[in-house]
């Protein structure tokens, strides 16, 4: 099976995420070492399939909200 640049940053993602802390992107890209333009994109589908939350602002960042062992 081949997995894509696209699929191995997602996973990746999701690993940073997978503690339940609210992490900003950079946070995200500076501990899985990724690209800040790409790993953004992939939170917004990410965000857009329900399975993480991106809050804007001063206190924002991402959560997830999936549970991943389902």
């Amino acid at each position: 099976m081949l997995i894509t640049r696209e699929t191995d940053y997602a996973l990746r993602i999701l690993r940073a995420l997978a503690d339940g802390q609210q992490l900003t992107s950079a946070d995200i890209c500076q501990r899985e070492i990724l690209p800040q333009n790409f790993v953004y994109k992939i939170l917004k589908k990410l965000n857009k399939s329900g399975i993480v939350y991106i809050a804007r602002g001063a206190e924002g960042g991402c959560k997830l909200t999936a549970d991943l062992k389902k």
